[in-house]
């Protein structure tokens, strides 16, 4: 039989696993250990990382750990169980613990931690257990035969691999996984204009399990890979539309009470951990409702929560519109002022670079975000709550499509509409916008005239466009994109938002937590919520005058302050990005005339119409730079990082 190995590095929440597996019996070679040694510096483990195992057998060769944030306190995140034929690891946490417990049949005395429940219910069940499970988890399973990867539902989990001849290598995080390549690395073009292109759009399409790089994919949430001696084989066993909870609520009071109930076990099935628990406070619906819920919930042995917020180190730039507000200071002050129990840390980044943030956490990632402008401040709390002992930082950024979704608009008939908005804004949303303005804009962003978002298509270079096909590739995104504001259903709508083959927050936010120690995690993601609110009938987030967001705040009424709760206006964390580039734009200058003679850039990008939009960036008075221009020139920036890596692995050595 034909030798295969496999290097791999998993991760859920803050455990990582690295190590090789062979079908074969062999204890590996020179090529073998130098790449295991190589991950092992990659990973950084002496920064953070305290509880670490080293494994070995016939065929594999593994070590796990986690960061010393949890064990000091005492909190596993894996657990392993060994036999003569089979190693089984397990990693994260769950949700409802005493319930699985119970049903699956478990002995709760010899079980000590999430990560033990998660092992006993996959070793007496096996696979089936991962259409029951909710939480941020993970399993490898390694038999003399074959290995299998079960990746959570939609937690915050990572599991990179790349097949190299009769070779598969696996990592959590890419750098790791990159460390241990043994030929140049190639660039993934496809997936890289996606990413100039739109938001995500390769989860869109359902292939999520694409990276920028050429041969190197990941397992996405809701996924399970298995290899044997017929192959590989991906295979997604989580699909949330035929999972809607079978029984909708009669009422919208009956909603409002079964959210709160769902939200309730979410946000405690996060604080059973020993280590300090904090939280993301922004000032909007989402992290203030988790904020709220938390400080309310938490362990009595912690007296306060601790909470994280970015505030504008120039609020005077701060961008300020009827749609947008740069500086939510005055809301995250009203809602401290309304929850007792806050421990309140507030952050503007004033020493930190933009541009070397950018660079920062394209490293930590190994590969560019399309939101890489926020990349300052979400480091600065990042490492702020690692310094201040967190081993837990809560989030609500999923919060949107879940408990805080708006409802279809343009799905309510034209006679509520009437009655409750009036018949302006009647023909607005059930004419003007899907049937005129939407199409118009996307017309626009075809012609290179509207900017806005799709601004990074004009940067591509028309070789590459043809070769790719990108025309007909943005035709299939507008019509994806189009489903979001089309007629359809609100169910279609929150599915398109929130599952679209997978959501790349989470897989950032686990990517994050192992980096800097501490646990990532999202009350929304708890699986029950997110069924149950598909099942939520479009009408219900509506209140009896016609406003949308109605259950989130029905459910959050007298708990959090009117400012937030009839807010109309949406946050921008970067909201003073205009004056903070200031600083930046020699560097990116600099980074721009490097590009001019970089092989791999000057194949992917048109560095003349990026440099012409960069000088008018740069030239513009301060409140007059727009946000969508700073996005694409930063992105573009970001993207410039990453291909000049390619020109440097070709040089010969």
């Amino acid at each position: 039989m034909l030798s295969q190995h496999h290097e791999f590095c998993a991760n859920s929440g803050t455990s990582m696993l690295f190590g090789w597996f062979s079908l074969s019996k062999m204890a590996g070679d020179t090529t073998t250990a130098a790449a295991f040694a190589a991950m092992q510096q990659a990973a950084h483990l002496g920064n953070h990382q305290q509880r670490k195992q080293v494994l070995q057998g016939d065929n594999y060769q593994l070590l796990v750990a986690q960061p010393d944030l949890l064990t000091v306190a005492g909190d596993s995140l894996f657990a392993i169980a060994q036999q003569a034929d089979r190693m089984t690891l397990a990693f994260g946490r769950l949700d409802d613990v005493p319930e699985l417990i119970a049903e699956f049949g478990l002995d709760a005395t010899l079980l000590a931690s999430d990560a033990d429940v998660l092992l006993a219910a996959y070793l007496a069940y096996g696979e089936r257990i991962k259409q029951r499970l909710s939480g941020d988890w993970l399993v490898l399973d390694i038999h003399a035969d074959s290995c299998v990867v079960l990746q959570c539902h939609q937690g915050y989990s990572s599991c990179y691999y790349q097949q190299q001849g009769d070779r598969l290598w696996f990592a959590s995080r890419l750098p790791v996984l990159l460390a241990a390549a043994t030929r140049p690395l190639r660039p993934n073009w496809h997936e890289i204009s996606s990413f100039m292109l739109a938001w995500h759009q390769g989860s869109e399409n359902q292939q999520a399990y694409i990276t920028q790089y050429a041969d190197i994919y990941r397992v996405p949430c809701g996924q399970q890979l298995r290899f044997d001696a017929t192959g590989l084989h991906r295979q997604r066993y989580f699909w949330p539309l035929q999972e809607v909870h079978p029984t909708p609520p009669a009422s919208q009071p009956e909603a409002v009470a079964e959210v709160e109930r769902l939200l309730t076990k979410a946000v405690s099935s996060r604080l059973t951990f020993r280590s300090k628990v904090a939280s993301m406070l922004s000032g909007g619906f989402d992290s203030s409702t988790v904020t709220v819920y938390a400080a309310a919930l938490k362990n009595p042995a912690q007296k306060e929560l601790p909470t994280y917020s970015h505030v504008p180190a120039h609020p005077e730039f701060a961008v300020k519109s009827a749609h947008e507000v740069g500086n939510e200071k005055p809301l995250i002050d009203d809602v401290i002022a309304m929850t007792p129990g806050l421990a309140p840390h507030f952050v503007n980044s004033a020493q930190r670079s933009t541009f070397a943030s950018m660079q920062q956490t394209w490293q930590i990632l190994g590969q560019p975000i399309h939101a890489g402008i926020n990349s300052y401040w979400l480091l600065d709390i990042f490492e702020r709550s690692t310094q201040d002992g967190n081993g837990v930082l809560l989030s609500g950024e999923m919060g949107n499509p879940t408990t805080s979704f708006a409802g279809n608009m343009y799905q309510r008939t034209f006679m509520q509409l009437y009655r409750q908005r009036g018949l302006l804004r009647t023909i607005k949303h059930k004419i003007v916008t899907p049937y005129l303005q939407n199409p118009w804009q996307r017309l626009k962003k075809r012609l290179g005239i509207y900017p806005a978002h799709f601004f990074e298509f004009g940067y591509i270079q028309p070789a590459l466009c043809r070769q790719l096909d990108l025309r007909s590739r943005m035709k299939q995104l507008d019509f994806v994109q189009g489903i979001r504001i089309a007629p359809t259903s609100s169910q279609a709508m929150m599915y398109n938002t929130l599952f679209a083959g997978d959501h790349p927050r989470g897989q950032m936010g686990a990517e994050f937590s192992e980096y800097f120690g501490f646990l990532f995690s999202d009350p929304y993601s708890y699986r029950p919520l997110q069924q149950y609110l598909l099942s939520v009938p479009n009408e219900f987030f509506f209140d009896d005058a016609g406003k949308p967001k109605a259950i989130i705040r029905l459910l959050m009424k007298d708990r959090l302050p009117p400012s937030i709760l009839n807010a109309q206006a949406k946050g921008r964390q970067s909201g003073d990005i205009g004056k903070r580039l200031e600083a930046d734009f020699p560097a990116m200058e600099q980074l721009l005339s490097r590009a001019k003679h970089s092989p791999t850039v000057q194949q992917a990008l048109c560095l003349d119409k990026l440099t012409a939009d960069f000088e008018r960036l740069r030239d513009a008075p301060t409140e007059q730079r727009r946000l969508y221009l700073c996005h694409a020139v930063t992105r573009a920036m970001m993207l410039i990082m990453f291909l000049m890596q390619f020109d440097e692995a070709a040089q010969p050595h």
